[in-house]
C-alpha cells in the first residue's frame, strides 16, 4: 500500500471567556488563560492592543487547558483601562480568529494601577524564614491601625486561609 500523509490534524484550541478577571496595568505579573488543546511548543498570540512575545511577556504552557503570560520587567498589559483581548491563537495550524465578531475574546480587563494611598512597605530581601514559623511582621508607614487588606503577588490569602494579620499599627502589621 502506498499510503502518503496529507495532513496533519491538530485539535483546535478554546479559549475561557474572562471578562471577570481583574489585572492592574503595570501592578499584576501574571495573567492565566484557560481553555483547550493547548500546545507547549508552538503558541502564538496575537492581542488587542498588541503584546509582543518575548518583549511584553512570556508565555509558559502549564497544561492542555492552561498558560501564564509572565508581563516583562517596565511593560504594562495595555497602555490605558480597559479589555484585553485575545484576537488569534495559532497552536500549530495557522492563525485561528477567536470570537471574530467581537473582535476577539475577553481574557482580562485591565484597570489603572493602584495609587499607593500614602502606604509605603519596607523591603525586607534578606529575611528568611521557614514556613512553620509563627509570625511575620512587615514593616512600614501609613497602615491602618485596626484593618488592612494586603494582596501577596505569591497568591497568599488572608482571614485565616494563609494568614491572620493579629496586630495593626501605623509602622507595622504583624501576621
Amino acid at each position: 500500500e502506498d499510503e502518503k500523509e496529507v495532513a496533519k490534524i491538530i485539535p483546535t484550541p478554546t479559549i475561557k471567556r474572562a471578562a471577570d478577571t481583574v489585572i492592574y496595568t503595570m501592578g499584576t505579573s501574571k495573567l492565566v488563560i484557560n481553555g483547550t488543546n493547548f500546545r507547549p511548543k508552538e503558541m502564538e498570540l496575537m492581542f488587542d492592543p498588541p503584546l509582543v512575545k518575548d518583549q511584553d511577556y512570556i508565555l509558559s504552557v502549564k497544561s492542555s487547558t492552561s498558560m501564564v503570560l509572565t508581563r516583562t520587567t517596565n511593560t504594562k498589559w495595555r497602555d490605558e483601562p480597559g479589555p484585553l483581548k485575545l484576537r488569534r491563537i495559532n497552536t500549530g495550524a495557522g492563525a485561528l480568529r477567536i470570537d471574530p465578531a467581537f473582535g476577539g475574546i475577553v481574557v482580562a480587563e485591565v484597570q489603572a494601577d493602584l495609587g499607593a494611598h500614602g502606604v509605603t512597605v519596607e523591603s525586607t530581601p534578606d529575611e528568611k524564614m521557614y514556613q512553620s514559623q509563627g509570625s511575620l511582621i512587615i514593616i512600614g508607614e501609613g497602615f491602618n491601625e485596626t484593618k488592612n487588606t494586603l494582596r501577596f503577588a505569591n497568591g497568599l490569602r488572608g482571614k485565616g486561609v494563609n494568614y491572620t494579620t493579629t496586630e495593626h499599627s501605623k509602622t507595622q502589621l504583624k501576621l
